[in-house]
């Protein structure tokens, strides 16, 4: 087609057809300055049968996403993701599994359109492990996914914060659950672990006890949205420490414990992500809660209560808010001035702007927890550099990071990872 056949082309558009078009261009404009989508945390329901007392979902209303909605959801998704060849759906809530029927069709569906699409889905799953159930097992593994257990250590910390309904722990409940999940999964469970003030001096206790129940992944987080005295910090550093000891000798004897705490920093260093800091919120990462509202991440979506923050718009409409995209987006070194001068700089992603939001007021300032937990690890790595060598990173595709909320569970099963192993800390 020529430019005379092109001019006529338009000529004949209504000024209802031109305003879509403009509107079309602009908004792939826009888009090619964002790199594809390729992870979204998709809220299957935003109820629970917990009620623990840092949840930053909990304070949104309970109700559930529909079929309708979840399957639209997965739709944009994929045309969000443009030449990404892999998608992946982290399955949240609340508590999905109270769900099963939707996270099912979400699989269903998304598997199939997948096909039609020519990409690769895959699945993750965040839960509170007490509803984890045959039924529960045989769909993870008939889609290929690993259920990511949150579990805050021994019985006395766990229980302190994630409690039944009537106020009774549920500890009990989830630690029933691991010899089901070893027999389906052949391997051991993954759990998140977050760290609080009143429990920071029994976390490696924990760690040590949930290894002999059957976990063999972790990922720990302190909650940064409490107030840490320097007390408090300085046994969070002598207890990660501790557990960082028992992570060398439960490997030696060939037990393949996982903790990503410890990999995170180098990889860092040997720019196997981009030159910006923060996490995947925003760029590659979207989140869509049970309204059809996008935000960067599930973080965002649960701030202020039941409205969220950063919203970048609905399913609807598509992302309109593309000033937002882009001030969460475009995180380097210069944005964040006051970092510059740390140095452990070239280590740190800048930690979780939801976070920083909330609590500093900017996605570009990381609070004193944060700041003071990487400096921990980091000493750690210096002094013990054996730890990085405990599992290597391949040499073929980069190791992919968990978002600052750090959601994400290995998928299908402990990796055998074969390559290079990291640089220590000079």
């Amino acid at each position: 087609m020529d430019l005379e056949q092109i001019s006529e082309a338009l000529q004949q558009l209504s000024q209802e057809d031109m305003g879509e078009l403009s509107r079309r261009m602009v908004t792939a404009v826009r888009q090619s300055e964002f790199q594809p989508t390729n992870t979204v945390d998709l809220f299957i329901t935003q109820a629970c049968n917990l009620r623990c007392d840092y949840c930053f979902v909990g304070r949104k209303k309970p109700r559930h996403a529909t079929e309708e909605q979840l399957h639209r959801a997965v739709d944009f998704v994929l045309k969000e993701s443009a030449n990404a060849k892999q998608v992946k759906f982290v399955l949240f809530g609340g508590e999905p599994l109270l769900r099963k029927d939707l996270v099912r069709s979400v699989a269903e569906y998304s598997r199939r359109r997948g096909r039609e699409t020519g990409k690769q889905v895959i699945f993750e799953l965040t839960t509170n492990g007490t509803l984890i159930d045959d039924d529960a097992l045989e769909l993870a593994h008939e889609f290929g996914f690993n259920y990511l257990i949150s579990i805050d250590g021994d019985r006395c910390s766990h229980d302190l914060h994630r409690k039944m309904p009537d106020g009774s722990g549920s500890f009990d409940t989830i630690v029933d659950k691991i010899p089901l999940v070893q027999r389906w999964d052949g391997h051991g469970a993954a759990g998140r672990v977050t760290v609080n003030p009143d429990t920071i001096g029994r976390l490696a206790r924990g760690i040590r006890e949930l290894v002999e129940i059957g976990f063999t992944f972790f990922l720990i987080a302190a909650n940064e949205d409490v107030t840490w005295s320097r007390e408090d910090l300085d046994e969070y550093g002598r207890q990660l420490e501790e557990v960082a000891r028992f992570y060398i000798k439960v490997n030696e004897k060939e037990r393949r414990v996982q903790i990503p705490t410890f990999m995170e920093p180098l990889e860092v260093k040997q720019k196997r992500f981009t030159h910006l800091w923060g996490c995947h919120a925003g760029r590659g990462r979207l989140a869509i809660d049970c309204d059809g509202r996008i935000f960067p991440c599930a973080r965002f979506a649960g701030l202020q209560d039941d409205e969220g923050v950063y919203q970048l718009g609905t399913l609807e409409d598509g992302i309109t808010e593309w000033a937002a995209r882009r001030r969460v987006s475009y995180d380097d070194p210069q944005t964040r001035y006051h970092c510059l001068a740390c140095e452990y700089h070239e280590y740190c992603t800048g930690g979780c702007p939801a976070t920083s939001f909330q609590n500093c007021g900017s996605v570009f300032r990381p609070t004193e927890v944060f700041c003071a937990v990487a400096k921990t690890t980091l000493k750690i790595l210096k002094e013990m550099p054996e730890v990085a060598q405990i599992w290597p990173l391949p040499t073929e595709a980069p190791y992919e990071k968990a978002d600052s909320c750090e959601t994400e569970a290995p998928s299908g099963g402990q990796p055998e990872l074969e390559g290079e192993h990291i640089q220590p800390i000079s």
